[in-house]
């Protein structure tokens, strides 16, 4: 990378540059450098602590890249600094505490990284903060109160927090320019405030894998987007269960709840966008169903048509639907979420190829389907026992170079029968053997008869490179019968030998004797004594 000398004010834009290497050191004498933007390229190691002395360095990007390690404390002294991103990379440890003099931030983008710690009870002071990007991180604790009365902020994003969790103020508080609001699995207990639906601005709201308990506030209406699924929820809104229907109301997702609802359909709430199905009853009935017949293997070809690979039927998967269960009955799937820098319609979700001349085996390998969040497979009907579940994998989306998604990262979570069995699996990081598709093997016991499989983006890796195309991705799944044969042997003991030695001689001197007595040995003459 080439460093220019600047005598004044200068920006140095070089995003989406395939560059690599390090960032250079000799950058932080750049002392007029008020923008810094390597945003989408491969560079890796460490942020050079050099970049703290740009003391009038106003917007820095380093988003999407391979960048590690921890964020440095001299990055603090930047006190001009206005917008800072640093999604889609490695970084590990705390948010320095130094950031707390980054009083003129309007962006704090740190996303799909691995950072830890509390966060930082200053972040209540930035007062000019517009966008507060801390999705898919592993922070602990809860936000503080002052976050949500900020003034100007309109993007509040933030999941998978623990220890003990995210909570929502006690008192009620009116956010005036707040438009998106994500806490997803941020571990919030107890009912949703009626006041958030009353934020002036609020139009895109997301709840999901916590554990609320409750009703959907009647507030919600006036929203845009509504994402409550996973939760414990157990009464819907009138909106949804009276009628006539109205005329306005969000598009929502709110499966797996505890709503008692008898439809078996997924547009059951009578609203073309509202998603009710599947509820958790939903799914425990579907499992416990009685089977007319069991089944030893299943073969889904996900996002792709109905085919055989040798012996292997490998089933249709190109619905479009947010769940579906197979005409068969015997296997299923849901997701949900929603993208949130992206607009995109349920086709996006299923990709198959219509190659002419492709083998069974090509036609997997070019076909998948995508969720943006989570997505569900369910196994129905198989007989109790071991099995291998073999799931197929291809990065065909982050692999372009003319739209420099070559440089994105697909990051998620894999869950068999429940148990999380890989955390943040990068599809370009399994190994990739000759003439194959990459593909992970999982051992799963089943019990009562149904397997479930589950993939879930915990917000780790690129968010928006490009837009709409983050998310779990799967090509095919084949579940068969486990045949162990054991791996442990021992040296037999010398008593053990000589019984076996023993045992076989007894057993040939009788056999001896048989054939003899019946004249299989030595002919009839004799036995008969002539």
């Amino acid at each position: 990378m080439c460093v220019n000398i600047c005598s004044s004010s200068c920006h140095s834009i070089l995003r989406l540059n395939f560059l690599n290497g390090t960032i250079p050191e000799a950058l932080g004498t750049l002392s007029s450098l008020n923008i810094l933007d390597l945003y989408s390229n491969s560079l890796s190691g460490h942020i050079p602590v050099e970049l703290g002395e740009l003391s009038v360095l106003q917007f820095l990007n380093l988003d999407d890249n391979n960048l590690d390690g921890e964020l440095p404390e001299e990055l603090g002294n930047l006190v001009t600094l206005q917008h800072l991103y640093l999604t889609a990379n490695k970084f590990t440890g705390r948010i320095p505490e130094t950031f707390d003099k980054l009083i003129h931030l309007e962006t704090f983008a740190v996303g799909g990284n691995y950072l830890s710690g509390q966060m930082p009870s200053y972040i209540g002071n930035w007062v000019n903060l517009t966008k507060l990007i801390l999705i898919g991180n592993n922070f602990e604790g809860t936000l503080p109160a002052e976050t949500f009365s900020l003034p100007k902020l309109q993007r509040l994003l933030v999941s998978d927090v623990s220890n003990p969790g995210i909570s929502f103020p006690k008192r009620e508080v009116i956010p005036e320019s707040l438009i998106y609001l994500v806490l997803r699995n941020c571990k919030i207990n107890g009912s949703i405030p009626e006041y958030i639906g009353k934020w002036p601005e609020l139009s895109y709201l997301d709840l999901s894998f916590n554990n609320l308990s409750g009703g959907v506030p009647e507030s919600f209406q006036k929203l845009n987007k509504l994402f409550l699924t996973s939760n414990e929820l157990t009464k819907l809104p009138s909106w949804i269960t009276k009628k006539p229907k109205p005329s306005s109301y969000p598009k929502a997702d709110l499966s797996y709840n505890n709503f008692n609802v008898k439809c078996t359909n997924e547009k059951c709430s009578g609203l073309a966008s509202v998603n009710i199905l599947p509820t958790r009853s939903f799914i425990d009935n579907m499992k416990t169903e009685k089977c007319y017949r069991k089944h030893n293997s299943l073969f889904i070809n996900c996002g792709g048509e109905e085919l055989n690979v040798g012996k292997d039927h490998y089933h249709n998967d190109t619905s479009t639907s947010s769940f579906n269960l197979s005409p068969s009955d015997d296997w299923a799937y849901s997701f949900s979420g929603d993208y949130l820098w992206a607009t995109v319609n349920a086709s996006t979700f299923v990709r198959n190829s219509t190659c002419k001349d492709c083998t069974p085996e090509t036609k997997i390998d070019n076909d998948f389907r995508l969720a943006p969040i989570s997505l569900m497979y369910y196994g129905l009907c198989l007989h109790k026992g071991k099995y291998i579940v073999t799931l197929h994998f291809s990065e065909t989306l982050y692999s372009k170079g003319e739209d420099h998604s070559i440089t994105g990262k697909r990051v998620f979570d894999v869950y068999i029968q429940g148990r999380l069995v890989k955390k943040d699996l990068n599809i370009k990081e399994i190994p990739e053997l000759q003439n194959e598709v990459r593909k992970l093997k999982f051992p799963a016991k089943i019990n009562e008869g149904s397997l479930e499989i589950k993939l879930l983006w915990a917000g780790k890796g690129s968010l928006y490179n490009p837009p709409g195309i983050n998310g779990p991705l799967i090509e095919a799944i084949s579940v068969t019968r486990a045949f162990y044969v054991s791996e442990v042997s021992r040296k037999l003991h010398r008593w053990e030998i000589a019984l076996i030695t023993i045992g076989c001689l007894l057993f040939l001197m009788l056999l001896l004797a048989f054939s003899l007595r019946m004249g299989w040995i030595g002919g009839r003459k004799l036995r008969s004594g002539h």
